[in-house]
């Protein structure tokens, strides 16, 4: 429907019979190929039909009807599936590399088809073929101006919400898109909507002084429709520059149209629409590209603040000369400064690090963070000492690495711990491991002193007991005498075991490989608990 609409505009800007320089029909063709797929090609050319029909009351049976129109919508099917396939064209023209792939590839290729689409009117005996040349350009030139300004226009700011529409599958360049909202130099509130007003008759005073009532006597004034293109581009991109193109070469159609202008005078004009066109989009386009390189790199500086801010350990940098150009809350919590503002730009050596231990000045020139960082050298000191603005001196732990830049240091990134937990810790550890071993060799003090008090009583009794075996005893008396010389020798021994404890702790302790009889072993572990087994009536 708006196909047909739009397309009936022209037949009251006709120059020739059958050509106009003002087909905007085109442009919205080409936008919802390239930015909604050429399976929308159908829709096209049906829409073709039926405008050459409704509005122009082509015969079915002519050579402009079926070939005509099917050769102009065969041409720009084949223009957007080389933009989109052959060229990847990015259809939201997020680059000038877009743009200008565009209007380069769809303006040659337009040209073909206005002439192949002309020698219709000529087999059809529409126009003679004297003016074919004339008839040609005058078509050709109202597609470009077409896609100059209206294709553009709808890639920007009408495909997107008709993707949405439509329920076309969102990637994340177009939500990145539809949440783009206005660029960074924009104006907003009450400024936006007088500067837009300000356009709006700048573009006005262009056309007034440029096709007013005085203009027919100077065609050289086309120059001062740059003024509000180039001011709109500026300040509003490519979106901008596609809006105010498209409204003053809407301007310029109802100037002549109402104005009865000649017909040659307006196909003039719009080849200075197509060059102004062309320089207003580009600069929008640049504009545009800048802005979203400026936001890009915004979130990227956001991102990484971010990550700064949610490191545990005080991070900072400095430049070539020690200043410092940025810090994150852990460093400013450590140093006590409410915010950062109070130290970029200072030297931060003369801050945090201008004191020795002993309470002696420290040079920046003998700094060995500076040293290391303008030998361009990575430093890792395991105990350092930093003061915070109270003048308390904290021990740190840091970490530098220089930042080199086109092969020459350009500052260094400094990472610092508080250790003096760590170091409280260690000490106590220290102490601990100190009485540890003061408690060790007291043991081991002990079991020497004791050695001798312990054994001289084994002694004794193995020996009375040995003495006694000698006299004459009965039968039973030897074997009691027997089991208690068996029994101080087993408590001998595990008592040299204990008191060898010492050579058991270095390590000197030797296991042997015998043979022994599992009976006899057993048979002398049960002879000490007889007697008692005994008593209790246990055989």
């Amino acid at each position: 429907m708006i196909f047909v609409l739009l397309d009936r505009t022209t037949v009251y800007l006709q120059i020739l019979a059958g050509t106009s320089v003002w087909y905007p029909p085109v442009g919205i063709a080409l936008a919802l190929l390239i930015g909604m797929g050429p399976r929308y090609a159908p829709l096209y050319w049906l829409a073709g039909l039926i405008a050459a029909k409704a509005n122009y009351h082509e015969p079915f049976v002519s050579y402009i009807f079926y070939p005509g129109n099917s050769l102009d919508f065969g041409t720009y099917t084949i223009i957007a599936i080389i933009l989109r396939r052959g060229f990847r064209l990015n259809w939201r023209l997020t680059s000038i590399r877009d743009v200008m792939v565009l209007l380069f590839v769809a303006l040659p290729l337009s040209g073909i088809a206005a002439f192949l689409a002309t020698l219709t009117l000529i087999l059809d005996h529409v126009i003679p073929w004297s003016t074919y040349v004339h008839a040609s350009l005058d078509w050709w030139i109202g597609d470009p101006v077409a896609i100059a300004c209206l294709t553009l226009f709808c890639l920007v700011l009408v495909v997107p919400v008709l993707r949405r529409f439509t329920g076309l599958p969102q990637n994340a360049a177009d939500l990145e898109s539809a949440s783009a909202g206005k660029k960074v130099h924009e104006a907003r509130g009450l400024r936006r909507a007088i500067e837009s007003v300000c356009f709006g008759v700048a573009i006005v005073g262009s056309l007034w002084l440029a096709l007013g009532p005085r203009s027919a006597s100077n065609q050289n004034r086309f120059y001062v429709f740059f003024l509000p293109i180039v001011w709109i581009a500026v300040r509003r991109g490519l979106g901008g520059a596609a809006t105010g193109i498209l409204i003053l070469n809407i301007g310029i159609v109802l100037s002549l149209q109402f104005s009865g202008g000649d017909p040659s005078r307006f196909a003039l004009l719009q080849l200075l629409m197509l060059v102004l066109s062309l320089t207003g989009l580009i600069l929008g386009t640049l504009i545009s590209e800048r802005d979203r390189t400026e936001k890009r790199l915004s979130r990227e500086e956001e991102r990484m603040r971010l990550l700064l801010e949610s490191v545990g350990e005080a991070v900072y940098g400095v430049d070539s000369n020690g200043d410092c150009t940025f810090c994150n809350a852990a460093f400013l919590r450590r140093i006590g400064y409410p915010s950062s503002q109070a130290l970029l730009g200072r030297n931060i050596h003369d801050v945090i690090h201008h004191t020795r231990a002993d309470g002696s000045p420290y040079p920046w020139t003998e700094c060995v963070l500076r040293n290391a960082f303008m030998a361009g050298e990575k430093l890792h000191l395991t105990q350092d000492l930093m003061w915070s603005s109270s003048g308390e001196s904290f021990p740190v732990e840091l970490w530098s690495s220089p930042l080199i830049q086109n092969d020459r240091v350009a500052g260094a990134v400094v990472i610092f711990t508080d250790i003096t937990e760590r170091l409280r810790t260690e000490e106590s550890l220290r102490l601990a491991k100190e009485s540890a071993e003061a408690a060790n060799r007291a043991k081991s003090d002990f079991l020497a002193n004791m050695s001798h008090e312990l054994r001289t009583p084994m002694n004794g009794i193995l020996g009375m007991a040995a003495l006694a075996m000698d006299t004459e005893l009965s039968s039973e008396q030897r074997e009691y005498l027997s089991m208690v010389k068996s029994s101080g020798e087993s408590l001998l021994s595990l008592l040299n075991d204990i008191l060898d404890l010492s050579e058991i702790e270095s390590g000197k302790l030797e296991l042997e490989i015998t043979d022994f009889s599992i009976e006899d072993c057993i048979e002398q572990a049960f002879q000490p608990v007889i007697p008692q087994a005994q008593e209790k009536g246990i055989d």
